[in-house]
């Protein structure tokens, strides 16, 4: 009971924290489909609360926050975007053509935290592993990035590096993906 405790208290911050953004980008109208259009906790307005304002927001299209709000939200989001926007079959042309932003224009972590990540995996220094590590990475996607090296031999070799927390955050948004269908599937039956 205790981990299912936990794991519904997750769900219910990353629920919030996907009404937050949805909110912020003004896409608050989508979350009745979700089933979210009450609040959340004690904390977490309702939809139409946090819908309100922003009007920095006025001049994009509904595509085009779907887009910065999907990148948001993380890699998984930005992974059912770049799903989605490889089926024009089902998503009308103009949000195809910005979620396709999502298939190289994903933004960097920052190198310090790959060469931690690096560190622990190999369990020693960058320095002690390669003569040469770029901190700036090479090119950047939803799961990972990778960043030019050079070996202690001389050769040139290419790192790439999992985003941090990176496991974690997928299987919490999985789990969250799969209540939300859940809901949907109660909301339209």
């Amino acid at each position: 009971r205790g981990q299912g405790c936990a794991i519904c208290q997750t769900r219910w911050v990353r629920l919030g924290r996907i009404a937050q953004v949805l909110g912020k980008h003004g896409l608050g109208h989508w979350l009745q489909y979700m089933g979210l259009t009450r609040p959340l906790g004690p904390r977490e307005p309702a939809a139409a609360e946090i819908d309100r304002g922003e009007h920095w927001i006025d001049h994009m299209s509904l595509a085009r926050r779907l887009v910065v709000a999907l990148e948001e939200l993380g890699p998984t989001f930005v992974k059912l975007g770049q799903l989605l926007s490889t089926r024009p079959d089902i998503v009308p042309e103009a949000y195809v053509s910005e979620l396709k932003r999502l298939q190289d224009r994903v933004a960097p972590f920052p190198g310090e935290s790959a060469r931690r990540i690096v560190e622990r995996e190999l369990k020693c220094k960058v320095e002690e592993a390669f003569a040469e590590f770029n901190d700036e990475p090479a090119a950047s996607g939803s799961i990972a990035q990778v960043h030019a090296a050079a070996l202690k031999s001389g050769e040139r070799v290419v790192v790439k590096v999992r985003r941090p927390d990176i496991r974690r955050t997928i299987e919490r948004d999985l789990e969250v993906f799969e209540w939300i269908a859940g809901n949907m599937e109660r909301f339209e039956g």
